[in-house]
C-alpha cells in the first residue's frame, strides 16, 4: 500500500516557496507541442518527426488567502515594468519520484480575480521556453525504480 501526502509535493519559482493551493488539482504541467508527430506518405510508409521544442505552460491553481498571491503579484508587475523576471520553477514530489525542472520560467498574465460568496481560486500561469520532466511514481511504498527489469 502506498500513501500519498499533498503536503509533500514541494514547488519553487525563483527560490520562493510556492504555498496555499486550492482544494484539488494543484499544479498543472502542459507542453506545448507533441513529443512526436507522423507523416504519412501515399504509399503507407511514414516518418516519425521529433519535435525540438520543450516548451510549455505551469499552472498553479492557488487558493485566494494564498500569500503566495502577494509575492507573485510583485514580480508579475515588476516584470511589466522592467521585463527581465525570469527564474527557474521546480516541482518535488517527495511522495515518489516526480521531479519538474524548468530553467528559465516566467509568469504569462496575472490571474482572473474573482470575488464572490465563497472563497475564489488564482490561477497563476507561467511559461517555460524548456520544461524537463520525469513523471515517476510510488508502488508498496517503493519507486518504481527499485524494482528489477523496470
Amino acid at each position: 500500500m502506498s500513501t500519498y501526502n499533498p503536503q509533500l509535493v514541494i514547488c519553487t519559482w525563483n527560490g520562493i516557496p510556492l504555498l496555499g493551493f486550492q482544494d484539488g488539482t494543484m499544479i498543472e504541467i502542459d507542453y506545448n507541442k507533441e513529443a512526436f508527430t507522423l507523416y504519412m506518405g501515399t504509399q503507407g510508409d511514414y516518418l516519425r518527426i521529433m519535435s525540438c521544442d520543450h516548451s510549455g505552460k505551469i499552472t498553479l491553481h492557488l487558493s485566494q488567502s494564498s500569500p503566495t498571491n502577494d509575492a507573485l503579484s510583485v514580480f508579475a508587475n515588476l516584470d511589466r515594468t522592467l521585463g527581465n523576471i525570469v527564474g527557474p520553477f521546480t516541482v518535488t514530489d517527495l511522495n515518489g519520484t516526480t521531479t519538474v525542472i524548468s530553467p528559465q520560467t516566467w509568469i504569462q498574465k496575472m490571474p482572473k480575480t474573482e470575488f464572490g460568496k465563497e472563497g475564489t481560486i488564482r490561477d497563476w500561469v507561467f511559461e517555460s521556453g524548456n520544461i524537463i520532466e520525469y513523471v515517476g511514481g510510488e508502488m508498496n511504498g517503493l519507486p518504481f525504480s527499485s524494482i528489477p527489469g523496470l
